[in-house]
């Protein structure tokens, strides 16, 4: 009994590695997005720490110097934070680029799919015809070869 082949099977496989890779660049946008984050969290706890070094050098007998320098340090430690937000700004746009191709690709992956599965269930079809067809012809054989030829009206 001959199987179903479905001609565009390559291209099926093309579009499932196409849509993995799409996936997959989705996936390392996020991953950067959450180190970007860790990062700047980093930096928003020695900010943090920076705080109450300042508040302590404010105190009593002012060291200028260790004050100035706290300031610079914090003014430091903002501008880092600042320019990884925008990182991860220009990041989140490129992950929603990513996340577009990656349904697009899905898409063609369902769309080339369906198209498996019609022509799969018309193949079933024309199947089941034939072999109807044959065990019709098979019945009618068996039914007349059975037959004697005295039920046979002379014609």
């Amino acid at each position: 009994m001959a199987q179903f082949k479905f001609r565009l099977d390559s291209l099926i496989r093309l579009r499932h590695r196409e849509r993995d890779a799409a996936a997959q660049a989705y996936q390392q946008a996020g991953a950067a997005i959450e180190q970007l984050q860790r990062q700047a969290d980093e930096l928003a706890q020695h900010q943090s720490a920076q705080y109450a070094i300042h508040a302590k050098s404010s105190l009593g007998i002012v060291d200028t110097q260790k004050l100035t320098e706290v300031q610079r340090y914090q003014a430091h430690l903002r501008q880092q934070i600042e320019t990884i937000h925008s990182n991860m700004e220009l990041i989140e746009v490129e992950r929603e680029k990513r996340r577009q191709a990656l349904v697009l690709k899905e898409q063609a992956v369902e769309s080339i799919e369906n198209l498996r599965a019609k022509q799969l269930a018309q193949w079933n079809a024309n199947l089941a015809t034939r072999e109807q067809i044959a065990l019709d012809e098979w019945a009618g054989t068996q039914f007349w070869a059975k037959q004697t030829p005295e039920q046979f009206p002379n014609g």
